[in-house]
């Protein structure tokens, strides 16, 4: 008599079944992937040429006389800068950002035809707000913790000076890149993710303080600790 020998087929399945099956589960128990972040920490922005603006004489019957040059520039120093974003592919993320300075606007008066050269300054509340792009491709990772990535964005921008009695508005445009440096994680954090990120990037100014609309960029440096969720 021929047995049957779909028993033993069904044990060996099942054996490996057992040995498959916890793998299997703990893959799927793994910490997911981050899918909120926030940010925030000190920048620094540099320096931007606001160029100038001529004031002319209007001469009887015709033509004009120059009084004097002006050119203006507009410094930020440090102020402080975050972000919240949210991961809407595998490798790029989009973010909010706002940026805040106490800048100084100082505007720089030569050729007066009855003066000598002269600076006049003020301070000017610098106030950015941004949405934005982070990309960050699994090719630019550099070890098990640091990784490349390229951001862009644009935004409002807001002035505020005179003693705060005006308000000048306009947009704002960046460009840049960095890392993110991962900290070692506890399995029990409360953060799936924390650690620093180093961004270097040109802010683009549009309005303002400025005499026109021409862009006007400055660099800037961002350092930021980061938690993601």
């Amino acid at each position: 008599m021929i047995r049957s020998r779909r028993p033993g087929w069904l044990a060996c399945g099942a054996i490996g079944l057992g040995l498959v099956w916890p793998v299997t589960v703990a893959r799927a128990q793994a910490t997911p992937e981050p899918r909120l972040a926030v940010a925030i920490g000190p920048q620094w922005l540099g320096r931007a040429d606001l160029r100038g603006q001529d004031a002319r004489l209007t001469r009887n019957p015709g033509g004009t006389t120059r009084l004097f040059e002006t050119r203006s520039t507009l410094a930020g120093g440090v102020g402080v800068s975050g972000s919240v974003a949210a991961r809407w592919t595998r490798h790029l993320w989009v973010e909010a950002v706002g940026r805040y300075h106490s800048a100084r606007l100082s505007t720089h008066v030569t050729n007066d035809l009855e003066a000598p050269d002269a600076t006049a300054s003020e301070a000017v509340q610098h106030l950015v707000i941004e949405g934005g792009a982070l990309w960050m491709p699994p090719s630019w990772r550099r070890g098990a913790r640091v990784r490349l990535f390229a951001t862009g964005g644009l935004g409002y921008l807001r002035q505020l000076h005179a003693s705060g009695t005006l308000v000048e508005t306009g947009r704002s445009y960046h460009a840049g890149g960095g890392a993110i440096i991962a900290l070692p994680q506890r399995p029990d954090g409360t953060f799936k993710e924390s650690g620093f990120r180093l961004e270097v990037r040109a802010a683009a100014l549009d309005g303002g303080v400025a005499f026109d609309n021409r862009l006007r960029a400055a660099p800037a440096i961002w350092t930021a600790l980061f938690l993601r969720f």
